[in-house]
């Protein structure tokens, strides 16, 4: 599956949950408060699982990892 977002807003992180208040994005669907779990899994890997805001992407997990 591929998808695109982009978004802008202020965003708030305690280590745990990512919240961004979205002020304007791609998607007009995109533009309210979105609460991520993040996991760090490692020095170049983490793993974000929306919980609200993203309708339809709630529970799938996003991983970033970086390469080189």
């Amino acid at each position: 599956m591929r998808f695109f977002a982009a978004y802008t807003g202020t965003y708030q992180f305690d280590g745990e949950v990512l919240v961004t208040n979205a002020d304007d994005a791609s998607k007009l669907d995109l533009i309210v408060e979105q609460v991520r779990k993040v996991r760090f899994d490692a020095p170049n890997r983490i793993t974000v699982v929306p919980t609200s805001g993203m309708l339809g992407y709630n529970g799938i997990n996003f991983v970033w990892e970086r390469v080189g």
